[in-house]
């Protein structure tokens, strides 16, 4: 499992786990794929603007801003009575403010606390999310917004396109992180297992079209059919499997030159 964040060691440095992509030449764009991904990741509570990560220092410092913020907002609001925290909330907040260890079994409603409790929970300041997951959710986000008419489903590895039409093929959509070298595809473990996985649905004959997508790369920038020839039974007009280079160019879109440098 590769695991994208942060974690800070009991001396207080801050060691940084971001990914590795040949279009994020340096750490601020590559903070900003880490903060793309995790927007698509989580829940809307959980959130961070552009503005709120550009030119950061490093991830937690990107947390520890927003929760004092969020804090702030928290105690004048509270001062006006607008609301009541529930007590989850206010046993994390609590915690966080004495310097204790942030535990408790219920989930927390208020937004400040759920971001102190998601980098909390574990004792150490911390947070470690699957990269391949990130990756699935957000391809599998970006996928429902270009396709509002069609059925999108996620599943645990994969995400499946159904078209309006009931008698066309469903979309088989594999997206899986890691860094494709063209030349050297025969001998990847990663590219093999995937063809595998997209030949066992065409056997199975209920897919057609199939989509294996990786990060974008010098050594990988243009679709590559594929075809099986004798491997199954379909003709190879009655099929179609790509594997696609996905461009993460629009992460780093409308940046300030201060932060792209």
């Amino acid at each position: 499992m590769k695991l994208l964040g942060f974690m800070q060691k009991e001396d207080g440095k801050v060691i940084e786990y971001l990914p590795l992509s040949s279009q994020m030449t340096n750490l601020y764009k590559r903070r900003a794929l880490f903060f793309n991904m995790y927007n698509f990741y989580m829940e809307k509570d959980l959130r961070f603007t552009k503005c709120e990560y550009l030119g950061c220092k490093d991830i937690k410092s990107v947390f520890t801003t927003k929760i004092d913020h969020l804090l702030e907002q928290t105690s004048c609001a509270d001062k006006k009575k607008k609301f009541q925290l529930d007590i989850a909330s206010t046993k994390i907040i609590h915690a966080y403010q004495n310097g204790e260890t942030v535990i408790t079994a219920k989930k927390p409603k208020l937004k400040v606390a759920k971001l102190i409790n998601l980098i909390y929970s574990q004792g150490a300041c911390s947070l470690m999310l699957d990269l391949d997951d990130m990756f699935l959710n957000l391809v599998y986000e970006r996928i429902k917004k270009v396709n509002r008419e069609s059925r999108v489903v996620l599943g645990e590895k994969e995400i499946i396109i159904y078209d309006r039409n009931p008698n066309a093929s469903p979309t088989l959509v594999i997206p899986f992180y890691k860094s494709i070298q063209k030349s050297n595809m025969k001998n990847d473990v990663t590219v093999t297992e995937n063809i595998n996985r997209a030949m066992e649905y065409l056997r199975a004959d209920e897919i057609r079209q199939i989509f294996l997508v990786f990060p974008k790369s010098d050594q990988f920038s243009k679709h590559l059919d594929l075809k099986f020839h004798n491997d199954i039974k379909l003709e190879e007009d009655e099929y179609r499997v790509k594997m696609i280079p996905y461009s993460f160019s629009f992460c780093i879109r409308n940046q300030s030159k201060n932060s792209q440098k």
